[in-house]
């Protein structure tokens, strides 16, 4: 066994086969409902990235089985480039044998490299051992996201054409627009203003991130990372005729990891016009768009933080269900040097 730089990019057939065998292993564990990505996707995601961010990887190998990964993730502008997030994965056969706390080395390296502060982890309620490992590390629980699911055979479409008709009378001064896989090139900074007035406003709970301020250059760099993973992405805007401006917005994106299955984005409206019941205006306009359109569709699926009261009763008033936990886990730098010191020989 041996820890190695991956890149995918760069990497034979075969081992990319190998990768691919032991990221379907650890996926079906965190999602065991899902069916099993294709091989093509999978390697597709791999080898497109932003160009605002930049990622590092790494793997363990018994003889030629990839036993063991880690991922080093961060912004390379904004507020909160010191701040990256790590996974770090391992079968469940080869765990309790310290190759966790291996790569952890590997990723604090990076990170100190990188001048990065602190590292938040993401881990899954399905994912116990990964729980225990960030426990051990001492990392803290800094937020908590409820995954929710809707199935769309359970909708009340009279509840979602009420939500439009009742929101056409609060708000006759608003119309909605869709945008497919593009931002109008006369909107694009107008919904990047929109997205972070959503965005700081946005619960971080006991995160430690500082207020962002994302660049049209971003949104796009990442639009084109969706597209070239052959995703689609679906937005939809209120804009208020008066003054032109963009006031909401809803975004869905279609990965085809699961066929049935799309993700419910970002929902948000301005702070200076709420109440008008936009919000349920845009997730039922888009609900009822999906369903004309991709009648395949059979759930939705969508996060939250649970602090997020207003999303989250607008989500159960939808239909949507509790499916499981997204949790993220901070620690700084520093106590990783602790931990590593104590626990590497």
């Amino acid at each position: 066994m041996k820890i190695e730089r991956f890149i995918p990019e760069k990497s034979s057939k075969a081992l990319l086969i190998r990768y691919y065998e032991f990221f379907s292993e650890i996926l079906k564990e965190a999602f065991p409902e899902d069916p099993k990505r294709s091989f093509e996707k999978v390697v597709i995601s791999l080898t497109n990235t932003s160009r605002s961010g930049r990622l590092w990887r790494w793997m363990i190998r018994d003889r030629s089985d990839v036993i063991a990964d880690a991922v080093l993730e961060r912004e390379l502008e904004g507020e909160n480039k010191h701040i990256a997030e790590v996974d770090i994965r391992v079968k469940k056969e080869y765990r309790r044998n310290g190759l966790g706390t291996i790569l952890l080395r590997s990723v604090y390296e990076q990170a100190v490299q990188e001048n990065l502060k602190s590292i938040v982890f993401i881990q899954f309620s399905t994912q116990k051992d990964g729980r225990k490992f960030l426990e051990k590390l001492e990392a803290k629980l800094a937020q908590r996201c409820s995954i929710n699911q809707l199935d769309l055979k359970e909708i009340d479409l009279d509840l979602m054409d009420n939500w439009v008709k009742k929101a056409r009378e609060r708000a006759r001064e608003y119309k909605l627009e869709f945008w497919r896989n593009n931002y109008p090139d006369d909107s694009l900074e107008a919904f990047v203003r929109l997205y972070n007035d959503f965005w700081n406003s946005v619960p971080m709970d006991d995160l430690e991130v500082e207020k962002e301020t994302i660049s049209a250059q971003r949104l796009l760099n990442y639009q084109k990372m969706f597209l070239t993973r052959g995703w689609e992405q679906w937005i939809m805007v209120a804009r208020h005729i008066p003054t032109g401006k963009l006031t909401g917005f809803t975004v869905m994106f279609y990965t085809g990891y699961v066929p049935d299955l799309i993700n419910q984005d970002d929902t948000g409206v301005h702070t200076d016009h709420r109440n008008k019941g936009l919000g349920r205006w845009l997730k039922a306009a888009m609900i009822k768009k999906l369903i004309k359109e991709k009648p395949y569709i059979k759930k939705v699926r969508t996060e939250n933080s649970v602090t997020n009261k207003p999303m989250l009763r607008i989500n159960r008033e939808m239909g949507f269900k509790y499916y499981y936990d997204e949790n993220s886990w901070q620690i700084a730098l520093s106590e990783i040097a602790g931990f590593l010191k104590r626990n590497i020989r």
